[in-house]
């Protein structure tokens, strides 16, 4: 299990860290924050942020507009206070100058030692970089400000000690005080092998959606991950969740980051590094010149060491988007984790119009694979929740009903079209929000493979759901990509808002041949979540 940024930071963190490395609690630690109250601490007044010139995707200078459109939300008042955001990651810095008046450490959790203090002993600045992106406190002159400024960031270091059982409790503790999770982690990045979640993860996520913030649910948040153009987001079981937003990375132009996947499990897209040469993202770094980002390298930001101008990556978009959406939560706190994923989606602004990959799907709504539906629009996202009507129970169905709609069909290798089609008629759905494709194939390389899925009408929505690629080893040597129970669960957000009966048709091409890999589509199926 990696950070997810191009060059991932933690390699060692799926198995856990050894003894002599795990953290040491201080019980000393003072923080400013544990409760609404100490938000409001003059210890932490003032009326500057040194550095939020430099934070061009709150503000973007040279590229007017292209920003996450925040600083009318701030000056209106709504800077996310008494919003809570889990930070899940390698750390958090309690007590860092930036953080201290907004870190909750009474709920915030060492998954090593079982304290509350999540501040790493070692140099894994990840999570206290996201922390900074979320809510740096503002105005209180020193350093940088957050997109939701004063909202109260729980620091969970998960990624110290990643077994499934800590990935599950990750997501359900203080199930009821949590009400957006950040999640800047997943599948190492660049080996373009299918991967899906541990089912306890995903039970876990099922539990918050369900059950948290008293039952409107937990807003999970993840990045989608840095392995272009090898991986797509969809190959990423973690971010294709029905309950989550999947968000991409895009430069200070607003074009798609070079490393950011693709993919149809995509919900929207936020600022980081683009292109090469381009500026990334500057934020909260572990305190004093011995340790983070600045370790070893001249000082980027301030003399103590205490920020970074080099993070990067869907790292530093997804925790873009939980700011927006605590400040959403701030705004009207009847929102339900449904309907701040829609208000996102349908706030979303269309950036790089001029990119090929934007279509309209048949419900007249946006859609591109570099991008989710656009742009996260805070200003646009905070309107639209002033005056939204909360959304209905929603409905899940699946299609065949009682198991799966049997194939049986060779792939050959030779670049024949192999298809299936689901017919759905009298469905309970008229306003998809999210399908899943459960997909049942025996083939010893997926990656020879075209995959597509299209509900067709007056217009017909194709969702890419895996495109003919290689594989890598943990050593880069190319290999076979299996999969050893010959069954993958694919996410798709490219249908939102379109009626769930049609005719769905899965497409399956071979496209790396000859090279003597055959197979057989088994079976498919649709689960089709709306209202």
């Amino acid at each position: 299990m990696s950070c997810v940024e191009p060059v991932p930071i933690v390699s060692e963190v799926q198995n856990g860290l050894d003894d002599e490395n795990n953290i040491v609690a201080d019980n000393t630690v003072s923080t400013g924050s544990g409760d609404e109250g100490n938000n409001n601490n003059t210890q932490f007044e003032g009326t500057m942020d040194p550095f939020y010139e430099e934070q061009w995707h709150l503000n973007n200078i040279l590229n007017p507009g292209e920003d996450l459109n925040v600083s009318s939300v701030h000056t209106a008042g709504n800077k996310g206070e008494g919003v809570h955001v889990a930070i899940v990651d390698d750390g958090l810095e309690v007590n860092h100058p930036d953080l201290v008046a907004n870190v909750n450490l009474n709920a915030s959790y060492n998954y090593l030692n079982g304290s509350n203090d999540p501040t790493p002993s070692l140099d894994y600045a990840h999570g206290t970089a996201c922390a900074g992106i979320v809510a740096a406190r503002d105005l209180n002159d020193i350093g940088v400000r957050g997109v939701a400024s004063r909202a109260s960031l729980v620091g969970y270091n998960l990624l110290l000690n990643s077994t499934s059982v800590n990935m599950s409790d990750a997501m359900t503790r203080n199930l009821n005080l949590i009400d957006v999770s950040s999640n800047s982690w997943g599948p190492v990045d660049g080996l373009g092998d299918f991967v899906a979640p541990p089912s306890i993860l995903t039970n876990g996520i099922n539990e918050g959606i369900s059950s948290g913030r008293n039952g409107k649910g937990i807003v999970y948040v993840w990045a989608a991950g840095n392995g272009a153009p090898i991986d797509r987001s969809n190959y990423d079981g973690f971010a294709s969740h029905p309950g989550v937003m999947a968000v991409a990375a895009i430069g200070n132009n607003g074009q798609y980051a070079f490393y950011s996947e693709m993919g149809s499990n995509l919900w929207v897209a936020a600022p980081s590094l683009g292109a090469q040469g381009s500026p990334a993202i500057t934020t909260t770094d572990l305190s004093g010149i011995e340790q983070g980002y600045n370790k070893g390298s001249l000082l980027e930001v301030d003399a103590q060491g205490d920020y970074t101008n080099t993070f990067n990556g869907t790292s530093a978009a997804a925790p873009m988007v939980a700011g927006v959406a605590a400040l959403l939560i701030k705004e009207n706190p009847n929102l339900t984790y449904r309907d701040v994923k829609n208000i996102i989606a349908k706030s979303a602004r269309k950036n790089h119009p001029t990119n090929i990959n934007w279509q309209v799907n048949g419900a007249g709504i946006g859609i591109n694979q570099n991008y989710g539906f656009g742009a996260v629009d805070s200003q646009a996202a905070v309107n639209l929740a002033k005056t939204w009507t909360l959304m209905p129970s929603q409905v899940v169905e699946s299609w065949p009903a009682a198991s799966t709609q049997s194939v049986g069909v060779a792939i050959p290798d030779d670049a024949s079209l192999v298809t299936s089609d689901i017919s759905i008629a009298n469905s309970n759905i008229s306003k998809i929000e999210y399908v899943e494709v459960e997909l049942n194939m025996d083939h010893a390389d997926w990656g020879n493979l075209d995959i597509t899925l299209r509900r067709k009408g007056a217009i017909t929505t194709e969702s890419v759901l895996a495109t003919s690629h290689y594989c890598l080893s943990a050593a880069g040597a190319v290999i076979a990509c299996e999969r050893a129970d010959n069954s993958f669960t694919f996410g798709v957000s490219r249908h939102l808002d379109e009626p769930a009966d049609g005719i769905w048709s899965l497409e399956v091409t071979d496209a790396e041949n000859p090279d003597n890999n055959t197979g057989t589509l088994i079976s498919w199926r649709l689960k089709i979540y709306g209202h």
